[in-house]
């Protein structure tokens, strides 16, 4: 995947998506550089816009891998 297109599937991801990738990966190159920046500052700003979606995200994404 090239980083344009790592780009575009994180401005489409869904909160759950993020969190699942950053939780049990792989990296895949995802959260280095210009696309990890990218990255962060999407997942982190939906946090920051909305905690309660971000909650409930975190809970349905939970910490053992399915």
């Amino acid at each position: 995947m090239t980083d344009a297109e790592k780009l575009e599937w994180i401005a489409k991801a869904s909160l759950e998506d993020l969190l699942r990738k950053w939780r049990f990966g792989p990296n895949e190159g995802f959260f280095t550089g210009e696309v990890g920046d990218a990255y962060s500052k999407r997942m982190f700003g939906m946090r920051d816009a909305d905690n309660d979606a971000w909650v409930r995200a975190s809970k349905a994404v939970g910490w053992e891998k399915s």
